[in-house]
């Protein structure tokens, strides 16, 4: 019997390095059969391989038989608040928000009954589905509760400042952006890089909104229609005050902050401008097909860590 708990620990050992290698066929082989073997002898560890082997099929997209899996993991340990946690990453890739918010809500209860801090996953996760419904003041409020349990959690302050971002408050924005890119570059993360364009974003915002005041929105008023885009963000000179490491690191950055032309010029007399402009919007296309663009820049958030909880 103890070898064969060892060697499905074996087993399930090679399947998380083939996971980390990609080769996701190969490791869920390894999954199989660790999960026979803790099967056979009726062990509880089971639920590892089990919400192993779910979080590779939500890699592949395979969301109904990923649910499958982790809802099995929960009857065999209803308790561990990981697996909810996972359960609701699924259930919101299959845009069923209200599902896995209730999920989250049973990972919350089970951690606070613990009193452990790793409820600051559930309300991250929880407070990531309130953003996509668009829940700005919910959303925040439920970061704003995870930095409190760990006011380190750079997810978090991330978060926040999309979602103060899509309320218009751009300095607040600017200021959790700052706060997660100093927690990620403290501790070495290449996750900085996912708040890098965002903050720039949240820059460029923040000066169309001095634009509009400056012109005074003036129909009549040349420089108008040339300095903000249709979403009423300015069309250059952001850039003056973006970090330079999104130029540098970001394809984002690149595409959001493309010099289309200085801040202000008449449309009548410089016909060199215009054409910089025309060749800007090119290669502005050209970019958005070289590094497939999202529909925005500003993103609700990383992907979620609670995925990548320890399932040794």
């Amino acid at each position: 019997m103890t070898a064969d708990l060892n060697e499905a620990s074996a087993h399930n050992d090679r399947g998380r390095v083939l996971a980390d290698q990609k080769l996701f066929d190969d490791a869920i082989e390894q999954y199989r059969k660790a999960d026979e073997l803790w099967q056979k002898n009726q062990s509880k560890d089971r639920k590892l391989v089990l919400c192993n082997w779910a979080e590779i099929l939500r890699l592949q997209k395979h969301y109904g038989q990923a649910d499958e899996k982790y809802r099995e993991a929960i009857s065999i340990d209803p308790d561990d608040p990981r697996t909810y946690v996972q359960l609701g990453v699924v259930l919101v890739d299959e845009a069923r928000i209200d599902d896995a918010i209730e999920q989250y809500r049973k990972a919350d209860e089970l951690w606070r009954k613990n009193e452990s801090k790793d409820r600051k996953h559930a309300l991250y996760s929880w407070a990531n589905a309130l953003h996509q419904q668009k829940l700005y003041e919910q959303a925040a409020e439920k970061y704003r509760e995870a930095i409190g349990i760990d006011p380190e959690f750079s997810d978090a302050h991330h978060g926040l400042g999309a979602v103060l971002a899509d309320q218009d408050l751009h300095e607040q924005a600017i200021e959790q952006y700052r706060k997660a890119d100093e927690l990620w570059r403290k501790n070495e993360s290449e996750d900085r890089i996912l708040t890098l364009p965002n903050k720039a974003d949240a820059l460029r915002r923040q000066q169309a909104e001095k634009y509009r005041e400056d012109i005074g929105i003036d129909p009549e008023y040349p420089d108008a229609p040339i300095g903000l885009d249709e979403g009423g963000k300015l069309a250059g000179d952001a850039f003056q005050n973006v970090p330079r490491e999104v130029f540098e690191k970001s394809p984002q950055g690149m595409w959001t902050f493309l010099p289309l032309g200085p801040r202000k010029f008449p449309i009548g007399n410089d016909v060199p401008l215009l054409a910089a402009l025309a060749i800007g919007c090119a290669i502005a296309v050209i970019a958005l097909a070289v590094v497939g663009f999202h529909d925005q820049v500003v993103s609700t958030s990383k992907p979620d860590p609670a995925t990548q909880l320890d399932r040794g």
